[in-house]
């Protein structure tokens, strides 16, 4: 079955977009967490939601602890022209002090440990501003948050490139912990130069364990887009996980 779903996800590609497209041997798994999802629509990601930016404005990363210097990992997009660019960069954090990318960013998607030593304090990616201890003054500024026990952080959205089209096979959803809440949660494809439109709705109700949904046939998220897992509950401070499951098919001849 996963081999004719493949299939008719490039003949769909092809047909709807006028893109060739062969699968990459790459899989990408999204996954979020938001503690704090209330009666607001937000993304699933540490910081409670994102404001997304138009252009590179995204360039600098700190720690909320004067003992971090390790070595991270910041994987994101970079505009050139109107296309959307995939960069991977390594950057050495100096404590609570700003560190610049080597390459400003439009859209910042994870940012890992990459040494051998835990983190001490959470890590932020984030537009240029104030900081106290390290930390954006301006959340809004914001774009990623890695929590030290997790040494990454947990964000159920991305982009894909000008090359890229993105594949959706899965998406999983959780309402943790002991809670009554009810959380609708919302996949969401934004193209280039759209809004983004609603393309699967799950509700889960009190701490039921994970859901899993697979898709048949699969979701297509277009090259130069954006994609991600929203929530909403019916009270305040309710603790989620969500993401997707994809593989990548890059534009070919």
């Amino acid at each position: 079955m996963s081999e004719y779903l493949i299939k008719h996800a490039e003949a769909e590609i092809k047909s709807t977009y006028g893109d060739t497209v062969y699968v990459k041997p790459k899989s990408l798994l999204k996954f979020g967490q938001n503690t704090t999802v209330g009666t607001t629509e937000e993304v699933v990601l540490e910081l409670g939601g994102e404001t997304y930016v138009s252009s590179n404005l995204i360039d600098t990363v700190s720690s909320s602890s004067a003992s971090d210097s390790v070595e991270v990992k910041i994987e994101g997009h970079y505009l050139s022209g109107t296309d959307l660019v995939f960069s991977v960069q390594t950057a050495t954090l100096n404590g609570q002090n700003k560190v610049t990318l080597s390459q400003p960013l439009v859209r910042a998607t994870r940012i890992y440990n990459n040494s051998g030593t835990n983190l001490v304090g959470d890590l932020y990616v984030y537009q240029d501003s104030a900081i106290t201890g390290g930390v954006p003054d301006d959340l809004a500024k914001a774009h990623l948050q890695a929590l030290a026990e997790n040494n990454q952080s947990t964000k159920a959205a991305t982009s894909f490139s000008y090359q890229d089209y993105g594949i959706i096979t899965s998406m999983y959803y959780s309402v943790n912990k002991k809670t009554s809440a009810t959380v609708d949660f919302k996949l969401k494809i934004r193209e280039q130069n759209k809004v983004f439109r609603t393309r699967f709705v799950a509700t889960g109700g009190g701490a039921s364990g994970l859901h899993q949904v697979q898709f048949s046939p699969y979701l297509i998220a277009p090259k130069n887009s954006d994609i991600e897992v929203t929530a909403i509950a019916n009270q305040t401070n309710v603790s989620v996980t969500a993401g997707f499951y994809s593989f990548l098919a890059k534009v070919g001849t």
